[in-house]
C-alpha cells in the first residue's frame, strides 16, 4: 500500500473511532456512520469538526497541515476522504498488532521444585522425577517419564474469551506416541461446574484439542505424530470459535455451542489430574509453554511454528526406531520362549526364578492332569525346572512338594502345594519355598535347600517361622492377623 494512503487510512481509523464516540454525546443512538447528516450541511460540519478535536493529533494534523500537497491521486479524488452519505474509503488494514504471552515458561531454572514464568514469575510445580531434572532445564525443556513427572500451574492472568479471545501454544517431542492417549498440557480437568479441556494426543496417534463436552467438541489432526520430533501446537479459542494449528498448519475449526474456555486454570503440564490420579501421563519431552490473551491469526501462528524451537538441537533418540513393528517383534520374542515345564505337565501357575551360572532355575505351581489351575487341586505340586541360558533347553525338572509326601522328618497333609518361591541362599545352595494347604484350612509355608553342584534336594523340609511383636510362630496366615489386631 503506498505510504502516504495507509497514513490517510490510520487517520481514517481514529475519525471512525471519535465519531462514535460523538454519536454517543450528542444522544444518536445508532452510532453507525450510514446515519451521519448530509455532506455540507452545519451538523455534519460541526461533527466533523468536534471529531476533529477528539481524535490523535499526530494522525489528524497530517491531513489538516497539507496533507495532499504533493499527491495526486488524493487531490484527483478527494472522495477517498469524504464524509459524503456517511462512509469512509478505502478500508484499510488494520494495524500489526503485537502479540506478546501473558505467560510463558521456558523451562529454564528450577528453583526449589519449581519453574517460574519468564513475565511474571508465575510458579509452576514439579512432581516425580521432574524434581531431579536440573540439568535439562537449562536446555529449555522437561522429559516426562509417563508414569508420574506432570507440573501444576495453579493460576495465571485469565483472558476474556468474549473479546480478543485466548491462545495457546507448547512444543513437545513424543516418543511413544502410539502407546495410546497421552495429555500434553491440560486445564480446569474434573472440576465441578467448570468446562475442562486438554490438549492431547489422542489412541489413534493423532493431537487433538478437547472441550470435554463429547467428541463433537474435539478438534483432531490430520497426520499422525511420529516418534522423536518436535512439533508446535497452537489451539487458539474466540467467540465460541476454537481452532487447532500443528507447526503453523490448520487443523480444524470448532464450534462448541455452549462451551465456553471460561477459566484456563489449574493447569496440568504432562497429563491431566483427576483427583490425586494422574492420567494419560506424557512420554516424551515438552519445551515452551505459553499463553495469550488474543486469539492468534494465522500468519502469527505461523510465525511462532517457524522460529523453531532452540532446545531440539539437543538430538533425541526414540526409544523404538521409526520402522518398529510391535507384531513383528512379539513374534521374535514367541521364537525364543523356553517352555520350563514340558510333558508330562499339562498346567503351571505361579512361577519365579534365581539366575546361576548360565543357568535359570524356575520354581513355578504345577499339575499333571489338566491345563490351568485352581487352589482346590490336591494333586497340584511344586516343581523346579534347570533351564540352560545358552542353549535355551531343559535340562532338568525335579518336584519339590506334593500332597502327602513323605520326608526324612515329616509327612505333608492331604492338600495343594503352590505359591514357590525361591532365592540363593549362599554360593551352592539354593532355597526353594512353598505352601501347603488343606482345603478350608490355614496354609503351612514350607522350605526345603537346593544343592547347586549335586542338583538334588535335600531329604527334608523345613517350616518357615514368623516373628512378630507377640513371638515366634509358624509361618499361617492367622499369626500375621493376630499381629495386625495387636496394633
Amino acid at each position: 500500500m503506498d505510504p502516504n494512503v495507509k497514513r490517510i487510512a490510520n487517520a481514517n481509523t481514529q475519525m471512525k473511532k471519535a465519531l462514535n464516540r460523538l454519536f454517543r454525546i450528542l444522544g444518536i443512538v445508532d452510532g453507525s456512520l450510514g446515519k451521519l447528516p448530509a455532506k455540507g450541511s452545519r451538523r455534519a460540519g460541526l461533527i466533523f469538526c468536534l471529531a476533529a478535536s477528539l481524535a490523535h493529533a499526530d494522525n489528524l494534523s497530517n491531513f489538516g497541515e497539507g496533507f495532499l500537497e504533493g499527491n495526486e491521486e488524493m487531490k484527483s479524488n478527494p472522495g477517498l476522504f469524504s464524509m459524503g452519505g456517511g462512509e469512509f474509503s478505502p478500508e484499510a488494514d488494520p494495524p500489526e498488532t503485537q502479540y506478546n504471552p501473558i505467560a510463558r515458561w521456558s523451562f529454564q531454572n528450577v528453583e526449589d521444585g519449581i519453574i517460574f514464568d519468564d513475565l511474571q514469575r508465575l510458579p509452576a510445580i514439579l512432581h516425580g522425577n521432574l524434581l531431579r531434572q536440573k540439568e535439562e532445564s537449562k536446555k529449555g525443556y522437561l522429559v516426562f517419564d509417563g508414569v508420574r513427572d506432570h507440573a501444576s500451574i495453579a493460576e495465571i492472568p485469565e483472558p476474556d474469551p468474549a473479546e480478543a479471545g485466548s491462545s495457546i501454544s507448547v512444543w513437545v517431542n513424543l516418543y511413544a506416541p502410539d502407546v495410546g492417549a497421552q495429555t500434553i498440557i491440560a486445564g480446569n480437568r474434573h472440576v465441578a461446574e467448570r468446562n475442562g479441556w486438554s490438549l492431547r494426543l489422542n489412541d489413534e496417534g493423532r493431537f487433538e484439542f478437547d472441550l470435554d463436552a463429547g467428541e463433537e467438541k474435539r478438534i483432531v489432526s490430520e497426520v499422525p505424530a511420529r516418534p522423536g520430533r518436535w512439533y508446535h501446537l497452537t489451539v487458539t479459542f474466540q467467540a465460541g470459535q476454537t481452532r487447532l494449528y500443528v507447526d503453523g498448519e490448520p487443523q480444524g475449526v470448532g464450534s462448541p455451542e455452549g462451551s465456553e474456555l471460561d477459566v484456563l486454570t489449574p493447569l496440568t503440564v504432562g497429563g491431566f489430574k483427576n483427583g490425586d490420579e494422574l492420567e494419560e501421563a506424557l512420554y516424551g519431552v515438552v519445551g515452551a509453554v505459553s499463553f495469550f490473551e488474543k486469539a492468534l491469526p494465522g500468519r502469527e501462528v505461523g510465525r511462532l511454528a517457524d522460529e523453531r524451537f532452540k532446545p531440539q538441537e539437543e538430538k533425541y533418540e526414540p526409544i523404538l526406531p521409526t520402522d518398529w513393528d510391535p507384531v513383528r517383534a512379539g513374534d521374535e520374542v514367541l521364537k525364543r520362549l523356553v517352555e520350563v515345564m514340558p510333558a508330562p505337565i499339562k498346567g503351571a501357575h505361579d512361577s519365579e526364578m534365581v539366575l546361576v551360572d548360565r543357568h535359570a532355575y524356575v520354581v513355578s505351581s504345577v499339575n499333571d492332569e489338566r491345563p490351568g489351575h485352581s487352589w482346590h487341586w490336591t494333586f497340584s505340586y511344586v516343581a523346579l525346572s534347570i533351564v540352560n541360558l545358552e542353549t535355551l533347553e531343559v535340562e532338568e525338572v525335579i518336584p519339590i512338594a506334593r500332597s502327602e509326601q513323605e520326608f526324612d522328618n515329616v509327612t505333608l497333609p492331604v492338600g495343594q502345594c503352590w505359591v514357590p518361591r525361591i532365592i540363593r541362599r549362599d554360593e551352592r545352595t539354593l532355597r526353594c519355598y512353598f505352601t501347603s494347604q488343606k482345603r478350608g484350612v490355614h496354609g503351612q509355608i514350607w522350605y526345603r535347600d537346593f544343592d547347586l553342584e549335586a542338583r538334588e534336594f535335600d531329604r527334608k523340609i523345613h517350616p518357615a517361622k514368623l516373628k512378630t511383636s507377640l513371638g515366634v510362630f509358624p509361618m499361617r496366615p492367622e499369626h500375621f492377623y493376630s499381629d495386625a489386631v495387636a496394633h
